[in-house]
């Protein structure tokens, strides 16, 4: 991760469900410098990692961000405790952790944080810093998150992704990742930046959903359709709650994003219980016994039990559970 002077304030609108503003202000960024990305070697890659200073240029530059859900990614370059990691769930309701860099580096940092965020109640999703874009590579991926406990069905788990960002980029390679991994989960997104991707994979998009880096505007991938940028990775010097380190604003509802996340819906409020009285208790008995003993139900106690209706009471008898029914007011 580059380190850059960044100054970020927040700015709260109260209310459940409203989207949440933030205003950010980025000072002068210093010159651009070579886009070799010598930082990702041996390991030390991470996301926005290779982005070059002039993608945050800016004289006090000021941008208003809007969103309903905010959240950080982590790596092997800024591992986080697990008191660290339950001060940063008090803030995010999820976080993305870097899983493996090519085929031979793991992030061994990936599996503890990864069981810390669950811990805390945390949506936790993976990404693979690619650097050959091969299928072993993905497969690679693939495994580690197996290992952490991801299925295709599991809860809390976000969707898998491909930051690319770094060495030879191909569109047969990056296909044939995104395949090995939609194979695995279902589903995929890609991180990316344009000032890496245009020149290396052209005006062109897989069906996937983007995540787009850029300090603090990010611009348009060509080729990505608008409904496909769902994530902004709008600074890479946010205060999380415990660290400094990149931060991203979901683009959707909250709703889109339990959804992207696998949180469960919020539970509805239970109805209240109602009061039953004994002679509640009587007529239920009295009229099971009236269509017990007594059919085809004609007469005073089939009208009676037609024009009755249920409360949600429910009454016994011989280990039988009736409905319990009340005389319409």
């Amino acid at each position: 991760m580059r380190r850059r002077p960044f100054l970020l304030a927040v700015l709260l609108l109260a209310g459940c469900g409203h989207t949440t503003t933030r205003t950010v202000t980025q000072p002068l960024a210093t010159a651009l410098t070579s886009q070799t990305c010598v930082g990702a070697q041996n390991g030390h890659g991470s996301m926005g990692g290779c982005t070059p200073p002039s993608v945050g240029l800016g004289s006090n530059l000021s941008v208003t961000l809007t969103g309903p859900v905010t959240y950080p990614d982590l790596s092997n370059n800024n591992p986080v405790t697990d008191s660290q990691m339950a001060a940063i769930g008090r803030s995010h309701p999820a976080v993305y952790l870097k899983v493996n860099q090519g085929t031979g580096f793991i992030d061994r940092t990936f599996m503890g944080m990864a069981r810390s965020a669950r811990a805390h109640g945390m949506a936790t999703g993976g990404y693979d810093f690619v650097s050959c874009y091969c299928a072993a590579e993905a497969r690679v991926f693939v495994a580690q998150l197996r290992l952490a406990g991801m299925t295709r069905t599991s809860a809390r788990w976000l969707p898998p992704v491909l930051d690319v960002e770094y060495a030879n980029a191909t569109r047969s390679g990056l296909q044939a990742m995104l395949a090995v991994v939609v194979q695995a989960f279902g589903r995929v997104g890609i991180y990316t930046g344009n000032w890496f991707w245009a020149p290396h994979l052209g005006c062109y998009w897989p069906r996937v959903d983007g995540w787009l880096a850029g300090y603090p505007n990010a611009s348009p991938v060509c080729g990505m359709p608008g409904a496909r940028y769902v994530a902004h990775q709008f600074s890479d010097r946010a205060y999380n709650g415990a660290t400094t380190a990149d931060m991203t604003v979901w683009l959707g509802s909250v709703a889109s994003f339990r959804t992207f996340a696998g949180l469960a819906k919020p539970k509805p409020r239970p109805k209240p219980h109602k009061h039953v009285t004994r002679g509640d208790r009587l007529e239920c008995r009295h009229l099971q016994y009236d269509r017990r003993h007594k059919p085809p139900y004609l007469g005073a106690a089939h009208h009676r039990w037609r024009t009755l209706h249920a409360v949600g009471v429910t009454c016994s008898r011989h280990g039988a559970y009736l409905t319990h029914h009340r005389r319409k007011p």
